[in-house]
């Protein structure tokens, strides 16, 4: 969480905002360096020469979205608060990046990921035995899932740690699927937006579940919607849109109520003022126009 000597206020201009005091414009220059080079290291043609790329997102929320200035006091207090989305169907573009370019340092990556998993889930009194063909499957399986993660995380936190004194920066980020700042993404499937969207109408709104401030599921649908760093989260967002149009009106407009009710309070704690109103969507028609998308509904 982020520690803060004094209060601030959000910006009441707009819903994304980043001060223009030079600690905050050196951190999102760093963000968007390491992001644009980590993405320029995923991209590689395949065998039949068609031009490909692992894919992931990075969210920014917190005070630096927001407005904050940072003075050289407040910045070495203030941590930057940023998830991690990989996309869970790209196995098959790993597996052939990894086989195209045995010396990258994805291929590396998987390696050292796969020794790690051996070392962690080695042979134990407590699992029962299992076949050499069950262990290899398992190990291929536990690097194809945390590889691209391993990798895209510790690129920003090299780059962070490596400027950490010129950005005056004391905390930085923790990237770990146990604290939710590292997420799986699909464009459709269980891990899609729609569906994460979904279960959240099936919770909320049928099983009684608790809508306010702190509530899980709603902080990870309105963290979907944050601060887009690199724009690798837009093409998630447009599957979303494209999914919600072939829908029956009236479920599709229960399915953006959801979000925006959770962007509503855990962005702003539904503080909106009037000037922004136009920045935080509520119907989905003011969605589309927000993000850009051809109305098909």
């Amino acid at each position: 969480m982020e520690t803060s000597v004094k209060e601030y206020v959000p910006s009441p201009h707009k819903r994304f905002e980043v001060s223009k005091d030079e600690n905050s414009r050196a951190r999102i220059k760093d963000l968007n360096d390491v992001v644009k080079d980590i993405q320029n290291n995923l991209l590689f043609t395949d065998e039949k020469g068609v031009e490909q790329s692992l894919h992931f997102g990075l969210t920014l929320g917190g005070s630096l979205a927001k407005g904050k200035v940072l003075t050289d006091e407040t910045a070495s207090l203030s941590d930057i608060d940023l998830i991690l989305y990989v996309d869970v169907d790209d196995e098959n573009l790993l597996l052939d990046f990894v086989r195209l370019h045995p010396d990258s340092e994805i291929a590396k990556e998987f390696e050292n990921t796969t020794v790690s998993y051996r070392e962690l889930f080695g042979p134990t009194k407590y699992l029962p035995p299992e076949s050499d063909e069950e262990k290899s499957r398992r190990e291929r399986q536990y690097a194809i899932e945390n590889t691209l993660s391993n990798y895209v995380s510790k690129k920003i936190l090299q780059k962070l740690s490596d400027r950490k004194d010129a950005l005056r920066l004391e905390i930085l980020p923790n990237f770990s699927s146990a604290t939710s700042t590292v997420q799986p993404i699909a464009l459709s499937g269980s891990w899609s937006i729609l569906s994460r969207v979904s279960s959240g109408i099936a919770n909320m709104e049928y099983e009684g579940m608790s809508r306010g401030y702190g509530n899980t599921r709603q902080y990870n649908i309105a963290a979907l919607w944050r601060l887009d760093v690199g724009g690798g989260m837009k093409r998630y967002r447009i599957a979303f849109f494209e999914q919600l149009q072939k829908l029956e009106r009236e479920i599709a407009e229960k399915h953006w109520g959801i979000v925006a009710e959770a962007v509503n309070l855990n962005e702003r704690k539904k503080n909106i003022p009037e000037t922004m109103k136009g920045k935080f969507p509520q119907t989905l028609d003011e969605a589309f126009r927000y993000f850009g998308v051809p109305v098909k509904l």
